[in-house]
């Protein structure tokens, strides 16, 4: 009898019907653009080797971290670091540093990265091919 009773009960709360929660729409994805292809990357412009200092010139700041006097006291102090170990800082900042993965025509100049008068920077390569590639 108590059965009896529960399915009654039951049938006179929902007609009869289950129900439950509608279910969810799906969700339109849209992908991720891709990369450009080798035939959009606009190739290098030999004529920006031609001046390391120029070109080191064109992205200091993307390649040098904020500086401060006394941030290092050797090149031991100094780490290249970011997507393309192209930015120079120091090595107890470098974990938390995250940069876009690039390569620039102007990190092929880009030498070593040390303690220079107290501030981690690059020194520069004198001359560079055009189609050398950045240094590690």
């Amino acid at each position: 009898m108590p059965i009896l009773l529960l399915t009654l009960s039951l049938l006179a709360c929902d007609g009869g019907r289950a129900s439950g929660p509608e279910p969810v729409p799906p969700v339109a994805h849209t992908p991720a653009p891709l990369p450009p292809s080798a035939s959009e990357v606009p190739p290098i412009d030999p004529a920006s080797f031609d001046d390391p200092d120029e070109a080191y010139t064109a992205c200091k700041a993307r390649v040098e971290g904020p500086e401060a006097d006394g941030e290092c006291t050797t090149d031991a102090d100094c780490t290249a670091t970011g997507c393309s170990g192209e930015v120079c800082v120091p090595s107890k900042v470098a974990a938390e540093l995250m940069t876009t993965c690039e390569v620039r025509p102007c990190f092929a100049v880009l030498d070593a990265c040390g303690c220079h008068a107290g501030r981690c920077s690059w020194s520069i390569k004198n001359k560079v091919a055009p189609d050398a590639p950045p240094q590690d």
